[in-house]
């Protein structure tokens, strides 16, 4: 039972390592993460998820959510990578607090999306979030095609 704890021991700081070590900052995109992850299945519970077909709780959406949680951490390993090779700490950080900032507001989205109330000026600032993250390249949401009506 010790070697096994031990094998873990050792996977855990190895993949600590890798994403920069266990800080405040790591902290917080973990909780982000976990919230962001809640919400959605809180979503879900409530049959208003547009990631399933049924807007119910799905499985396999609810996979593919913990897969790009997975590919967060994967981005944030390249950038303490980086930051190891540049013997600095300036684009771990920076990738961390971007993440951070994504999980929080899609946590807030979710909570709009279960009907929890939010401000006027906050749900107008997520409709333009969620706009310009459907299409980046045009910041009122129109395709590159579309005419003026």
């Amino acid at each position: 039972m010790s070697s096994v704890l031990s094998v873990l021991h050792r996977a855990g700081d190895l993949l600590l390592g890798l994403v920069g070590g266990w800080d405040s900052t790591l902290k917080l995109l973990l909780a982000m993460m976990a919230l962001d992850y809640a919400a959605g299945i809180f979503v879900g519970c409530l049959g208003r998820s547009g990631l399933s077909q049924s807007g119910c709780v799905e499985s396999g959406a609810s996979f593919r959510g913990l897969l790009k949680k997975g590919l967060i951490l994967m981005v944030l390993a390249v950038a303490a990578q980086l930051d190891v090779t540049m013997d600095g700490s300036f684009v771990r950080a920076t990738t961390a607090w971007f993440y951070v900032v994504s999980e929080a507001i899609s946590v807030l989205e979710n909570a709009a999306i279960a009907g929890i109330p939010l401000p006027q000026k906050l749900l107008n600032m997520l409709d333009v979030t969620k706009t310009a993250r459907e299409n980046p390249y045009h910041p009122n949401g129109d395709s590159p095609g579309a005419k003026a009506p």
